[in-house]
């Protein structure tokens, strides 16, 4: 069967590792870090994980009892830490788990190895091998390398000691990717012309050490890549930010862009909002993902059609509940909240609707209450060069000062707006930023964040007013706007739906979009062309598929270095509807506006500031606790729970004060004390004859 789910193949590939040691162990134990907690949180729940015939699952730093009777399954990230966590469970006598069967994330080495080897665990050990799901499938065709800082590693000139690291580690995870879904692509990635920009060969050094990893993963699996659906060869392209300098910008209204760039999502998926029942305000955590139908139909539709949609089935839910309190009241979302709570039988729908509202009313004040619809108007002039009716724009300058002197807009809005219109200009020189400071208000630091953009090869600055910049003088863009119906603040088409609509047609340029390896004799990664090279023997030949099989489709994979925006998600999506590929976009992790200029002003702070992951000294002894077999943690609690009674008693044979004077007063509770030393050196010896 076909999966059409990159969350569905993971879930497989979960599943696969946890009853590989079915043969083992009948029953087994699930061991993970808080790292591989966080990737499989999306994607399965514990209920699914204790179906495959897991006892339990715990998180490897916590305190857990022993199971000596079973085996345990590890997936952990490999560091010194965990391994020394993991030895721990066999350090104790007698040792927590009976064997150790343990799966390492991408970038297991081999003094690691050697360290793991030399441990208490060797001589446990059942299996050690390395696992490919180092990262987060967060939507169906979308994935996240969980790399927030991406920006700063590749552009901050104090980061250059660790890039290489960061590229090696960021080509492991596009690896993983490939191995979950058995697909071995042509690699391409973007090499921008007419620029000079600090790292213009990044996206090829990712290129290349991703096909040397895979390379590597081909010729250590021979099952791989599987050619058991008959599918086309896939084509993944690399690209990085300098692809579209706009996109991250923009104030986007559908629903998922305009959540991300406005609230403060958890980990993309994770929303806390408050909500008042039976008259008390309570704090709610609540969390979108793929099994909620609201949120998978909702977030790339319009704000508007998204509220529109959400009072629709506030209206159908009155129709059919009609003993709903006040069915004369007018629909409106925000009753949705209170209605809900009167719907029995209803709670996980009631939790869900309550998320959503709290979501949409949430950002729907801020919209209000920052005056950004107006601004999404003039951003998208500025970003089309064009108005609503496909007009030139006239007076685009006066608009931008007007909007800059709005006292709702903050700091944030207004060098978003700058940068936007900075790039509409083609650059602006020193002394406009000097004025636009004194306008609106912006400090040495925001007119920095705004210089920053030139690292990414922005054109953000010209050198005299009299300086002409050229359309032809600029790196070639792939930008458009949209020529149908649309709302007004959704006109701009991302950069990367121009990109992949080229390479459906085969217009891709091959000088901007270099093959990492020699451009194939035939062209065998024309999206076009669902046929399959016959040069290539690791795959079958479409005439040897029988009738009844089901075309399966190409998949052309996107990457974006440096984060992907909503709306580079949402063209995929589109794109698919359009044409008969499956398209999968993933990204460092996702941007928006708001963490856009977070992470230009951090493109020239001092490394030591930037608090970055690979700057963190992790700990690398295990906690104490876990050293503790279950015996001595019974000796010690019943130990505390003897001395708690003994004070007790003591506290109830004292005299009461003024009755004894003197030295006298301090006798009774000397006793006590001795006979408590007493018993405990008696537990001592007690617990080493026992």
């Amino acid at each position: 069967m076909s999966l059409s789910s990159l969350s569905e193949y993971y879930k497989r590939n979960i599943f696969r590792i946890i009853d590989s040691v079915q043969p083992a162990a009948k029953y087994k134990v699930l061991v993970i870090d808080q790292y591989v907690s966080k990737l499989i949180e999306n994607v399965t729940d514990k209920s699914d994980i204790l179906n495959r015939n897991v006892s339990s699952i715990e998180i490897l730093d916590s305190r857990r009892s022993s199971q000596n009777y079973l085996d345990a399954i590890y997936i952990v990230e490999p560091t010194t830490y965990n391994v020394e966590c993991i030895s721990a469970d066999y350090t104790i006598v007698p040792p927590r788990y009976a064997g150790a069967h343990i799966f390492f994330t991408s970038g297991f080495t081999t003094s690691l190895n050697k360290k793991v080897q030399n441990s208490a665990i060797a001589r446990h050990i059942r299996r050690l091998e390395p696992v490919y799901i180092d990262f987060s499938p967060l939507e169906s065709h979308t994935f996240s390398l969980n790399c927030p800082n991406a920006l700063e590693i590749f552009y901050n000139d104090g980061c250059a000691d660790i890039l290489q690291r960061a590229i090696s580690k960021i080509a492991q995870q596009l690896v993983s990717v490939c191995a979950t879904l058995g697909e071995y692509p042509i690699i391409r990635f973007y090499e921008a012309d007419k620029t000079e920009r600090i790292s213009k060969k990044l996206t090829y050094m990712i290129a290349k050490e991703f096909q040397n990893e895979l390379d590597s993963y081909a010729r250590n699996h021979p099952d791989f890549p599987d050619t058991s659906e008959g599918r086309p060869r896939g084509v993944f392209l690399i690209l990085d930010r300098a692809i579209d300098w706009i996109a991250p910008l923009l104030h986007e209204f559908t629903y998922q862009a305009i959540a991300y760039d406005l609230l403060p999502m958890k980990d993309w998926n994770k929303y806390t909002y408050t909500e008042t029942i039976m008259g008390k305000e309570q704090t709610t955590e609540g969390m979108v993902s793929e099994k909620d139908p609201e949120w998978v139909s909702l977030r790339h539709t319009h704000m508007e059609k998204a509220t529109g949609v959400l009072q629709e089935k506030l209206a159908k839910l009155k129709k059919d509940n009609p003993h709903l309190a006040d069915l004369n009241k007018d629909v409106r979302v925000n009753d949705l909240k209170d209605m809900m709570l009167n719907v029995p039988g209803f709670i996980e729908m009631r939790d869900r609707y309550t998320l959503h509202v709290a979501i949409a009313t949430d950002c729907m004040d801020v919209v209000t209450k920052r005056n950004l619809i107006d601004l999404a108007i003039l951003e998208q002039i500025c970003a089309t060069g064009v108005n609503e009716d496909r007009s030139k724009p006239k007076g685009v300058a006066d608009e931008f000062v007007a909007m800059l002197a709005d006292e709702r807009l903050n700091n944030t809005d207004k060098i978003r707006l700058i940068l936007l219109y900075a790039l509409f200009r083609h650059g602006l020189i020193e002394e406009d930023f000097q004025k636009l400071s004194y306008h609106c208000g912006l400090t040495p630091d925001d007119i920095t964040t705004i210089k920053n953009y030139v690292k990414l090869g922005a054109p953000i600055l010209k050198e005299s007013a009299g300086q002409r910049i050229t359309k032809k003088e600029l790196p070639t863009r792939f930008d458009s706007h949209a020529t149908g119906q649309c709302f007004a603040m959704s006109r701009y088409v991302p950069g990367v739906y121009g990109v992949v609509e080229k390479l459906i047609h085969g217009e891709l340029s091959p000088s901007l979009f270099p093959y990492i390896k020699d451009q194939p004799l035939e062209d065998e990664d024309s999206p076009e062309n669902n046929s399959v090279s016959l040069r290539n023997p690791r795959q079958r030949a479409v005439w040897a598929r029988s009738g009844s099989t089901q075309i399966v489709k190409q998949r052309i994979f996107v990457f974006m270095a440096g984060g992907m925006t909503p709306s580079e998600t949402r063209s995929c999506y589109e794109l698919a509807q359009l044409h008969s590929k499956e398209f999968i976009i993933g990204g460092t992790d996702f941007v928006t506006g708001t963490s856009m200029v977070r992470h230009l002003h951090r493109l020239t702070e001092p490394r030591q500031q930037l608090g970055l992951a690979e700057d963190v000294k992790l700990p690398t002894r295990a906690p104490n606790f876990l050293f503790e077999s279950d015996r001595e943690i019974e000796a010690r609690k019943k130990a505390q729970q003897q001395q708690q009674q003994q004070q007790q008693q003591s506290q109830q044979t004292k005299p009461q004060a003024g009755a004894i004077t003197g030295r006298a007063q301090t006798a009774p509770s000397a006793a006590p004390s001795q006979e408590v030393k007493k018993e405990k050196k008696k537990n001592k010896f007690g617990r080493f004859f026992k």
